[in-house]
């Protein structure tokens, strides 16, 4: 597998990453009363081994993230847009990030300038606690103030 991922364009690297992401996801079933809602079964560890081989400390500082409770989802009323806000480790050092777009200056010049990685850090966290709605606190606002927020009001 790392031979043929270091021969493979970025178009086939983004699809590896879907589908190792795609892995950590609850299965379709989760809620029902059989299964336990609040425990997320253990990421596998080929998917962890794979990303890690794709992220590599990014990957670290993205479960590190998730498992400090560090992120809070913030979902707007009732459109259910939703934006993830990450705390860091100094007061001065928070960022906005989803799926797809983040404010940090590693996103700005590393993912979105010179493509170097497919995600920051904080994306990569996003994208752990979709799939681990236990590991994220949760808050509804209004609209408008959603749209601030977004606008950076």
């Amino acid at each position: 597998f790392p031979h043929a991922l270091l021969m493979a364009s970025p178009i086939s690297i983004v699809s590896v990453v879907s589908d190792l992401l795609s892995q950590i996801r609850p299965p379709p079933d989760a809620s029902t009363p059989t299964s336990s809602p609040s425990k997320h079964p253990p990421i596998p560890d080929d998917v962890l081994l794979n990303l890690h081989f794709i992220f590599g400390s990014i990957l670290e500082d993205a479960l590190d993230i998730v498992d400090r409770q560090m992120i809070l989802r913030i979902v707007a009323s009732p459109s259910g847009k939703e934006i993830y806000y990450i705390r860091g480790k100094r007061a001065n050092n928070n960022h906005f990030a989803s799926k797809v777009y983040c404010t940090c200056n590693f996103y700005k010049y590393n993912v979105v300038q010179k493509p170097e990685s497919l995600y920051c850090k904080h994306q990569l966290a996003v994208h752990f606690v979709s799939a681990m709605p236990e590991k994220v606190k949760k808050r509804e606002i209004p609209e408008a103030d959603y749209a601030k927020l977004i606008a950076g009001r």
